[in-house]
């Protein structure tokens, strides 16, 4: 079950964000939480009164299109009119943690809990509780998600148990926060990053060009927004990286793949199709050929999204939900055969994979480590990512690589660069241009 979206980059509300897994899972259970803030608004907003109602009708439309900065712009002038409207409030602190802005969020979501008995019987605890989680404000958000689970009924155990992890996640964020920091993190500016969500770094040999996807949205015919992924590449000049240029060779053409990774060579473009799995392309004269679908052990189970293949190609490392795992995606390594075919895809085992989604593999050959992401292990929010040493033929216990590394929100596709001086990652954190932005990892240098 995923919570973010990992294998298309996708920006999902923060609703779907925050109990995609509780809702699917138990719909019967978690629907008439989200329905009882549902009647709630639409009373709210039935009941509206004087100037901001005209404000509060334009604002709604721009929400339903998820356009969230004229949302916000007007949320805004209706609470100049009306400061204690309730949906106005609610909604702003909703706007302001789509735009990554926990810090606002939180006190517009706390006008709205006291605004009314009534609206506090709904999730505007855990937002309240979110919005100090992402601020590192950790000791309020625990406060916060305590008293959900207390007003929570025991029979609803999954729900509860959903509450717990967050508790756990404040409780590994307040430990990794005031832990020596181990590197510095810096946006790549844009040159590399839009108001859209720009992810999944790969690197072509010799680490001078840049290979990453931009997820586009733009409202469609109808008004609906739509979501198209384009494959951009860049490349490391004198002053640093120059402006992205759109599509690489023909890659244009392929509609509905997503960019997962490059081949050791530079010859081989590994894509995600939402619907056919992992596939391949070759390179042809300077252009990527049709991408075939990955064949055994590949593409069992619904989900397949991520792989990475090792410089000598003797090993390929992939996440999938098939049957039999740990729960979720799980990391799964395969053994490249004497008549080069792929050997039978064995688990990773529970040193890294867990009940929840364990993705983005990337491995260092000369340290023998792995790194990939994990929304399990001692996660401080979203996903964190994660390090393991092969020793003696078994992968060491999961260690999280520390803030700010990891932030509260979702950190993902950690790539080292040939000389190990500093890594890529892509992340949603708050302080980027908009969606997941991509970064750089500058670690000391001894």
């Amino acid at each position: 079950m995923k919570l973010s979206g990992t294998n298309m980059g996708s920006r999902l509300s923060i609703t779907t964000n925050l109990l995609l897994q509780y809702l699917l899972k138990f719909p019967e259970k978690a629907v008439l939480r989200v329905l009882g803030i549902s009647i709630v608004l639409l009373v709210c907003s039935a009941a509206v009164p004087g100037g901001e109602a005209k404000y509060i009708r334009r604002a709604d439309v721009a929400f339903d299109l998820e356009n969230y900065t004229l949302a916000l712009e007007l949320y805004s002038k209706a609470l100049e009119i009306n400061p204690k409207n309730l949906k106005a409030n609610y909604k702003a602190g909703y706007c302001y943690m789509e735009l990554h802005e926990p810090k606002k969020a939180k006190v517009y979501f706390k006008k709205a809990f006291d605004i009314t008995p009534t609206f506090s019987d709904y999730l505007i605890l855990l937002y309240l509780a979110e919005a100090h989680h992402q601020d590192y404000d950790f000791k309020e958000a625990r406060q916060y998600y305590q008293q959900e689970m207390s007003r929570t009924p025991r029979t609803d155990r999954p729900y509860i148990q959903f509450l717990q992890k967050r508790i756990d996640e404040c409780a590994a964020g307040a430990i990794l926060v005031n832990k020596p920091s181990v590197a510095e993190v810096v946006n790549l500016g844009r040159s590399i990053n839009t108001s859209y969500s720009d992810y999944i770094p790969v690197f072509m040999p010799g680490d001078s060009t840049m290979l990453f996807t931009t997820r586009y949205r733009y409202p469609d015919k109808n008004g609906l927004l739509t979501d198209e992924e384009k494959l951009k590449y860049a490349r490391l000049g004198a002053n640093g990286w120059e402006e992205t240029i759109l599509a690489y060779g023909t890659f244009k053409n392929r509609n509905g793949h997503g960019l997962v990774n490059i081949g050791p060579h530079g010859k081989k473009l590994y894509t995600f199709h939402t619907t056919k799995g992992l596939h391949v392309s070759e390179l042809e004269q300077g252009a990527w050929g049709e991408p075939q679908q990955l064949g055994y052990p590949f593409n069992e189970g619904k989900l397949n999204v991520s792989i990475f293949i090792t410089p000598d190609r003797k090993y390929a490392f992939f996440s999938s939900d098939r049957a039999g795992g740990l729960g979720g995606l799980d990391l799964y390594v395969t053994a490249r055969q004497q008549d080069g075919s792929w050997g039978p895809a064995l688990n990773l085992g529970p040193n890294i994979n867990t009940a929840f989604d364990d993705d983005a593999p990337f491995v260092d050959p000369v340290t023998h480590t792995l790194y990939f992401s994990s929304l399990g292990h001692n996660n401080m929010g979203g996903f964190d990512i994660f390090s393991s040493r092969l020793e003696n033929g078994e992968w060491s216990a999961a260690q999280n690589l520390g803030y700010p590394i990891n932030s509260t929100h979702d950190d993902l596709y950690f790539v080292l660069n040939r000389n190990r001086t500093n890594a890529f990652l892509s992340s949603n954190r708050a302080g980027g241009f908009g969606g997941k932005d991509i970064y750089q990892v500058l670690f000391p240098v001894d």
